[in-house]
């Protein structure tokens, strides 16, 4: 039985961690606090006669000890409201990070790099983002899948990274979920009944290693919700109700709005896994009362329907068949985005097959 344990990050650091922070912060200038001049106090009004030739006075008086050069320079920045300067600095981290659906090579670049330093800081910012909620679960998980690139080099450097940072929640995560999906790589998609027993030993052996990896992920951040949602993955490939049941609590708790662990979750209730439709209509009833969004329930529904329509085609009912692809297609479209994709595999597959001539095709 998995227990599920979230710490608080950082109670207590070794000297080495503490060397480790103070070199981070002086030697990367994403540390490094911007000073800019504070700005110019409001001046009360001029109810005399002579105030603005004080003013005047006291202009001259700042020329002279400063240089016009100088103020000249802080003009822009007096000018400029602070919220419209955060404003533009925050807009600028966001494109270095996160430009696109998949994001840019970034954080796999410095990994391969060997720059560590770099590598923390960047990952630390960007579980940061998430913990305040300033980043999805979704654009969490996309950030995250250019390691799904790694290679056995890049394992090594992993190791260098925990290494050089001990308590590295991303330098944890990565290799679990390398090797959580490398077991599901060597398992291949057929049925366990096709499934010759030498690969889902070897399965059962990498997600050994990868649980080990992401049950250590979970005390070293406070919301280690990306860990939860792989995690869920193993319980699911070994059918433990028991974990899967713990697991998504935990998640649905640490983010009550999620949709990639219910997604995950409702998934593991399907009859392939050892569930029954009526465990996914329940848990689907489950989350309206627990408030989840109407985009969330569809998205629900569309997983268990695409599932049904790929379980009467195996039955030979062809009609039965096309009538489930149609709701879980028309739910995807409501959804948007690359929801048909990541979790219809079913009518997706069909699609690209050329097996369905609906419109959604």
């Amino acid at each position: 039985m998995l227990t599920l344990v979230v710490k608080q990050p950082y109670a207590r650091t070794s000297s080495a961690t503490r060397v480790f922070k103070r070199q981070l912060v002086l030697s990367d200038p994403r540390f490094l606090i911007g000073f800019s001049p504070r700005g110019v106090s409001v001046l009360p009004p001029l109810y005399f006669h002579n105030g603005i030739r004080r003013l005047k006075m006291k202009i001259s008086a700042l020329l002279v000890i400063i240089g016009l050069p100088y103020v000249l320079s802080i003009a822009p920045t007096l000018a400029t409201p602070e919220s419209a300067t955060i404003g533009v600095t925050t807009s600028t981290e966001d494109k270095s990070i996160f430009s696109n659906i998949e994001h840019e090579a970034h954080l796999l670049s410095l990994l391969r790099a060997g720059d560590f330093v770099a590598l923390e800081s960047a990952t630390r910012q960007i579980q940061g983002k998430f913990e305040i909620g300033s980043l999805s679960d979704i654009e969490l998980r996309n950030t995250y899948r250019q390691f799904l690139k790694i290679d056995t080099q890049d394992l090594a450097r992993i190791e260098e990274w925990k290494n050089t940072v001990p308590d590295s929640y991303a330098a944890h995560l990565i290799p679990g979920v390398y090797f959580k999906r490398k077991g599901f790589d060597v398992r291949g998609d057929k049925s366990i009944s096709q499934t010759p027993q030498e690969n889902i030993n070897k399965m059962r052996q990498y997600h050994k290693i990868a649980r080990t990896e992401l049950e250590r992920s979970l005390e070293l951040t406070k919301k280690p919700f990306l860990s939860i949602f792989h995690l869920l993955d193993i319980a699911r490939s070994e059918g433990s109700k028991e974990d899967s049941w713990a697991l998504i609590a935990a998640a649905n708790k640490m983010l009550p709005s999620n949709s990639l662990a219910r997604n995950r979750f409702m998934d593991s209730l399907s009859p392939r896994w050892g569930g029954s439709y009526e465990e996914m209509r329940q848990f689907i009833s489950r989350s309206k009362d627990e408030g989840v969004s109407m985009i969330g329930l569809i998205q629900l529904e569309a997983i268990m329907y695409d599932d049904m329509a790929e379980t009467y085609l195996a039955r030979g009912d062809r009609q039965s068949a096309a009538k489930y692809y149609d709701r879980a297609v028309e739910l995807a479209e409501r959804v948007g985005g690359d929801f048909r994709k990541d979790w219809l595999p079913f009518s997706y597959t069909r699609c690209a097959q050329g097996l369905e001539t609906r419109k959604y095709c």
